[in-house]
């Protein structure tokens, strides 16, 4: 589990007990969290409410508390690691010593990040291998991109690298179109809402957003609207869409609040993969089909063969 390391600083030994407890609790949640949004729809959310889930979710924050007391920032005079980076755990214990968050915030923040970017962040790595494995003239030129950055290999990947890939970051951005890891997303109406002449939503009603569709309209994204083109997101074509048209992360004031970590754990492991190794399938893209449930799926897992590159 990465985003336990990135997050809160901490490594979970894959394969121990601990690590698959950790796993098999998080599954649990990801189920119930697929079955409150649809329950919740039709007002039955409460029925999600079992006591496995109340125990997952006791076990759960327990863990993060247990690795916020653990952290060393809260006893250091610094919140730096020796090599000068920072976890999230560290940003936010030094919010609260100075007074901007208080400890019950430091444990939601660290909560929210690790159940929302669990599966996550794998799933469009995966999915993004998945479609330049099957569109090899668009991987080669990922590639080249990214040796024309790092010609020597790759020992680090700075924050400001990220600004010299372009064409990587229409890649990627065609992958969270095209395989959201979250296809739906629901939201309630704060107020009544007319969204057009004859259409008005009510207050208090669930409303629930199919991303995964709408990022495939073809009013929106044109006849080709379902086939992998990173293209798509040039400057030019971005500025002739509504800007809701994609919305991978979610919009507004309750958009995705783990949007940067994201987006720089995306490219960086990209960077990562694409400079070292060559991805080819025998799966055909018109074959793939995907599962909708909380998080995005495949029916069938499309196998990578990998090369490593000279």
């Amino acid at each position: 589990m990465m985003n336990i390391l990135t997050i809160m600083g901490t490594k979970i030994d894959e394969g121990s007990e601990n690590y698959k407890e950790v796993m098999n609790a998080f599954n649990i949640l990801a189920h119930r969290t697929a079955q409150n949004s649809v329950y919740s729809s039709v007002g039955l959310g409460f029925l999600t409410l079992t006591p496995e889930y109340k125990k997952t979710l006791k076990y759960l924050r327990e863990l993060v508390c247990d690795l916020i007391k653990k952290n060393p920032s809260l006893k250091a005079e610094s919140d730096e690691y020796e090599d000068g980076k920072q976890a999230l755990v560290n940003l936010a214990v030094k919010a609260m010593k100075q007074g901007l968050f208080t400890a019950s915030d430091v444990e939601i923040e660290s909560f929210t990040m690790i159940a929302a970017s669990y599966e996550t962040s794998a799933i469009v790595v995966y999915s993004a291998l998945v479609l330049l494995a099957m569109h090899p003239e668009i991987q080669e030129r990922a590639f080249e991109e990214v040796r024309s950055v790092f010609p020597d290999g790759i020992t680090s990947v700075e924050y400001d690298d990220l600004k010299k890939f372009p064409y990587l970051d229409m890649v990627i951005a065609e992958a969270l179109r095209l395989a959201p890891p979250i296809p739906y997303i629901g939201r309630q109406a704060i107020n009544e809402t007319e969204l057009r002449p004859g259409v008005t939503i009510p207050k208090e009603m669930q409303v629930i957003i199919p991303i995964f569709e709408l990022h495939r309209r073809k009013e929106l994204w044109g006849p080709e609207a379902a086939r992998f083109n990173p293209e798509n997101f040039l400057p030019g074509n971005i500025a002739k869409r509504h800007p809701c048209a994609y919305m991978a992360f979610s919009k507004g004031p309750r958009n995705c609040i783990g949007v940067r970590y994201a987006e720089f754990t995306l490219h960086v492991l990209l960077i990562t993969l694409l400079r070292s190794l060559k991805f080819s399938t025998t799966f055909k893209y018109d074959d793939i089909v995907f599962m909708p449930n909380v998080t995005l799926s495949y029916k069938v897992e499309p196998l990578l063969s990998i090369e490593v590159r000279a």
